[in-house]
């Protein structure tokens, strides 16, 4: 922010003096620098509110698909999940959309893909297995040849 220059105050007190006023342009400079402080921060903290509380449009088209993500995932349900993934569907749908910001929703969004990509491997596991319990069942039988 700089400096101000040590010929202010004595002007400054010069001016007060010519004024009969017992207020020091030392105390002048230091209203000055504090004053000056002061509009710094004003402006920092305007534009930080301004960037934390404004709904830009960029950041509204950003919430408007996660929004529409999440509710493509609640219509389909946990009913094909596993048990322990069912937790990220306890609350309804208005409660996510409205008390998350945009990160815990792009979290609850990774979330749920994750949980339902664990549950395609599982099933998928599960039909492998019954696949080759079928297959050794049925050349234990004979209705099978063997390769």
């Amino acid at each position: 922010m700089g400096r101000l220059s040590d010929c202010w105050a004595p002007l400054q007190q010069q001016f007060y003096m010519s004024l009969g006023k017992k207020t020091t342009g030392r105390s002048w400079a230091v209203s000055m620098i504090v004053q000056l402080w002061q509009l710094s921060w004003n402006q920092w903290d305007n534009r930080n509110d301004i960037d934390k509380n404004t709904l830009h449009p960029e950041k509204q088209a950003r919430l408007e698909i996660l929004n529409d993500r999440i509710r493509v995932e609640y219509e389909l349900g946990p009913a094909n999940m596993l048990n322990y993934d069912r937790q990220f569907f306890r609350h309804p749908l208005s409660t996510t959309l409205q008390k998350k910001n945009e990160t815990q929703k792009q979290q609850w969004l990774e979330s749920v893909y994750h949980a339902r990509r664990r549950t395609d491997v599982l099933q998928q596991q599960s039909r492998d297995a019954l696949y080759r319990e079928r297959n050794l069942m049925e050349t234990w039988l004979g209705l099978r040849s063997t390769p």
